[in-house]
């Protein structure tokens, strides 16, 4: 139902006036999530589109999120989605002292931030960025410092960050999406310090 608000009200005017030319929807399906990415990343840049939008079939959102990323004008923009467990963190990490970074909390902010890491579950990304980044662009290479795997997520987030490109969460966005799992997870299970 989310993504049929979102397409429902794509055509309305952008905040600086503008209008969405021409919005195409791809459902990628399969187990390997960095092959559905990849597929996805080359055929927006195949089909001229300037963005892409990475939405995860799992997350829920207003009807004006593509909206309110595209009204950031930020190459690389995304929702501080949290993960599917109790109580909850958010994705979104700063540098940190540690191998992953210090959590973000998007209840105590507002507007948009800077960012080392966030997940994809909600990402929206100017397609010509991937033309910046060395392939493959969502890798799932193992970590020997933290003796696991990282997710295909943080490949890209470290490929932006070796091209220099900054990376942006929205906060007030962030709020309102949920991670759908037993129950919808969202920023009320994180548990501030």
């Amino acid at each position: 139902m989310s993504l049929a608000g979102l397409m429902a009200s794509a055509g309305q005017p952008l905040k600086n006036g503008g209008r969405i030319e021409r919005i195409q929807l791809w459902n990628t399906k399969g187990s390997i999530l960095s092959r559905s990415r990849h597929v996805l990343a080359k055929k927006a840049i195949e089909l001229k589109c300037s963005h892409l939008l990475f939405v995860d079939s799992d997350m829920t959102f207003p009807n004006w999120m593509l909206h309110q990323l595209l009204s950031s004008n930020r190459q690389v923009i995304g929702a501080n989605c949290v993960v599917k467990s109790t109580p909850s963190n958010p994705t979104a990490r700063t540098k940190g002292l540690t191998a992953t970074g210090d959590l973000v909390d998007s209840n105590t902010q507002k507007g948009l931030q800077q960012v080392w890491r966030v997940g994809t579950g909600v990402m929206l990304v100017e397609t010509r960025v991937f033309n910046s980044l060395p392939q493959p662009w969502f890798d799932i290479p193992w970590n020997e410092e933290l003796q696991d795997y990282t997710g295909e997520d943080w490949t890209f987030c470290n490929r932006l960050e070796a091209a220099g490109i900054p990376i942006w969460i929205d906060h007030d966005l962030s709020r309102h999406i949920g991670h759908v799992g037993s129950f919808t997870y969202t920023h009320e299970h994180v548990k501030s310090e």
